[in-house]
């Protein structure tokens, strides 16, 4: 047994669709343990009792059972900010781009924005009535990639947050759930922001609000 459970574990982590639902025990355990099983049996290297499996599948339910977060920091004195009609474009990061980017923030500082720099690019989230005056900053071959139709859910968190692992795993597993695709994820010290497709931006709302205790 002390072998046979973090196979499992292991085969687990690597599913975790399945992993969410054992945590919300929605699992048939014999069932996913005759499924795992020739797996679990040719990591192993030798035949496994399917009773093995299942006990193994049990133990790890009790372990993440233990780890859920108890004590969420997000309750309905969060809030939360919708913005519409965004558009995320970015381009590569060299001198020429960095520089020619500063006129940006004049003009749009007052709106929505968000500059995420990374290695070798530079993602701009703006309303998207800048787009066409911002794109025309760069060149095209500057340019990798425009997305459009975008909104951004933003909910304020208190500074606990900073000491509770899990908590944007806690969120981002929920998003899953819902079959809801995130596009980009933007933070703040106090401030998380989904950026999202349109059509999506209701259920992210919906999601959250039940999350902080104010609905279903």
């Amino acid at each position: 047994m002390a072998l046979i459970a973090p196979i499992v574990e292991s085969i687990i982590r690597r599913r975790p669709i399945l992993g969410e639902a054992i945590a919300r025990g929605i699992i048939n355990y014999g069932a996913l343990a005759a499924l795992l099983l020739p797996e679990v049996e040719k990591t192993a290297g030798n035949k496994v009792k399917h009773a093995t499996v299942m006990m193994a599948l049990r133990r790890l339910r009790e372990k993440r059972g233990r780890v859920i977060l108890k004590d969420i920091p997000l309750d309905t004195t969060s809030s939360i900010i919708i913005q519409e009609d965004l558009v995320e474009i970015t381009v590569e990061k060299n001198r020429a781009t960095m520089g020619v980017a500063k006129s940006l923030f004049e003009k749009a500082c007052r709106d929505f924005l968000t500059v995420t720099q990374g290695v070798y690019e530079v993602t701009y989230i703006l309303k998207q009535h800048h787009k066409k005056e911002f794109i025309n900053l760069f060149k095209k071959e500057d340019i990798v990639m425009v997305i459009d139709h975008l909104s951004s859910v933003t909910i304020t968190l208190p500074l606990e947050m900073l000491h509770t692992p899990g908590f944007f795993s806690f969120i981002t597993k929920e998003m899953a759930w819902e079959n809801i695709n995130i596009i980009e994820i933007v933070s703040t010290l106090k401030e998380l922001t989904f950026i999202v497709k349109a059509d999506d931006a209701s259920r992210v709302f919906t999601t959250i609000k039940r999350l902080m205790g104010g609905g279903a």
